[in-house]
């Protein structure tokens, strides 16, 4: 097998390769984000609810 001929036939499966390299690399980055975003919503919420609840033994205050 003469290997220049095959090098010469290669360089669209290396571009494949970066391509679905970055395809998964794209995909990575969202749920990163997402994740991050879901965490942060939580963590919002958890924070308020306790805010909520340590202002509730305070005297004049109301629930709504």
């Amino acid at each position: 097998m003469n290997w220049n001929s095959f090098g010469a036939h290669a360089p669209h499966l290396k571009q494949k390769a970066r391509q679905l390299a970055r395809l998964f690399f794209d995909i990575g980055r969202f749920t990163d984000l997402a994740c991050l975003s879901l965490h942060n919503i939580y963590t919002t919420i958890e924070s308020l609810s306790y805010l909520k609840s340590s202002f509730r033994f305070l005297p004049g205050v109301v629930e709504y």
